[in-house]
């Protein structure tokens, strides 16, 4: 993963993350936590750092039903938390989705961000 050393500070890198955030995105998100200097915003994602993996599918011999199963246990941090957290966490109430708010932008931008430079 390259990321360009002029977005690589902190302050001009931010990851968005919310509770639609889970399986490989959330590997993405512990890649991007240790290789970048991103700070994350939003809500815990969906899914924990550890988890089940590696979809397969088969069918049930006697049945036909065709079945799908996770095959590996994800294991690449030490993090046992259900969920991955945000540096800033910003967790949208349904007030908020009605009028149509986003926290988690609002975050950034108040946190001062003013894009490239």
């Amino acid at each position: 993963m390259m990321i360009d050393w002029r977005l690589n500070r902190t302050g001009k890198l931010f990851v968005l993350v919310d509770r639609g955030t889970f399986s490989s995105a959330v590997l993405n998100a512990i890649s991007m936590r240790k290789r970048t200097n991103a700070i994350f915003v939003g809500e815990p994602t969906g899914g924990s750092p550890r988890h089940y993996g590696e979809v397969e599918k088969f069918q049930l011999p006697n049945s036909g039903i065709s079945v799908s199963c996770s095959t590996t246990y994800w294991k690449t941090t030490s993090d046992t938390s259900e969920a991955f957290m945000p540096d800033i966490l910003a967790v949208r109430s349904f007030q908020d989705y009605y009028e149509m708010r986003d926290l988690a932008f609002e975050a950034v931008m108040a946190f001062g961000w003013e894009g490239e430079g």
